[in-house]
């Protein structure tokens, strides 16, 4: 990420769907959303994926103080909270996972504000977004607390070629299948919600999982989907949110 225009335009091109177009001129990226209207303008959650460039590592005491100071811009700017949350499987991967008033007042509030153009260019040499969605699913249901920094979360995307709306309401829940009978027996708390952005003309569901413990031996691969559907995939991280 090369300079402040090449930070801001890759940001936003990793928001790209199906219902964003992107039209550019020399100064400013003039953003056109096609969202149905109830859809851009309700509550919605953001979660992204940052990729670390080396040698940046999220151990170290200058990014983490980056970290703060876009967490408390972005909390500014809506009033909401926003958390950082480092992988597990790999510590060079960071989550945005953050509330909005809605689409609109991300994409075409904060994306081209003062405030987003200075995070972008503290941060254009410690980190790259590969992807980013908003979820229709405010923050009050999902099990996030930063009370508990040791707590472990799975972050599950569950993806699926796109379909009509009879025939997705025909897909069973992760949550019916799969996470009540869990929630059951080990007393996780769970929330979940449905992209309302498509990746390459997939849906994409959110599941997060608080555990109390590490689920390493607890909790069984989510793969179980594909007893159901060829076209399901399913991505499942741990991470835990980093004390900044």
């Amino acid at each position: 990420m090369e300079g402040n225009a090449s930070s801001l335009g890759a940001y936003i091109k990793a928001s790209v769907s199906s219902f964003l177009h992107l039209s550019y001129n020399t100064n400013f990226p003039v953003i056109l959303c096609y969202f149905p209207t109830p859809t851009f303008l309700m509550a919605v959650t953001e979660l992204a994926l940052l990729r670390l460039i080396p040698p940046t590592t999220a151990r170290e005491p200058e990014l983490r103080a980056k970290l703060k100071a876009a967490k408390e811009a972005m909390e500014k700017y809506t009033g909401r909270r926003f958390y950082f949350l480092q992988q597990i499987q790999d510590p060079d991967i960071v989550y945005v996972l953050g509330e909005w008033e809605s689409v609109a007042q991300h994409m075409q509030g904060w994306i081209p504000s003062v405030e987003n153009r200075a995070v972008l260019e503290m941060l254009k040499d410690d980190l790259t977004v590969d992807w980013l969605h908003h979820f229709d699913v405010p923050h009050m249901l999902l099990p996030i607390s930063d009370r508990d920094l040791g707590r472990v979360y799975s972050i599950v995307l569950h993806r699926r070629d796109r379909a009509g709306r009879e025939q997705t309401e025909r897909f069973p829940s992760l949550k019916q299948e799969f996470v009540e009978p869990q929630e059951a027996e080990h007393g996780i708390e769970t929330g979940h919600g449905w992209a309302v952005d498509f990746e390459d003309e997939k849906e994409v569901q959110l599941l997060i999982c608080a555990w109390k413990a590490t689920p390493e031996g607890v909790h069984e691969p989510l793969k179980y989907c594909s007893r159901y559907f060829e076209d399901v995939e399913v991505d499942e991280k741990h991470a835990r949110i980093m004390d900044l």
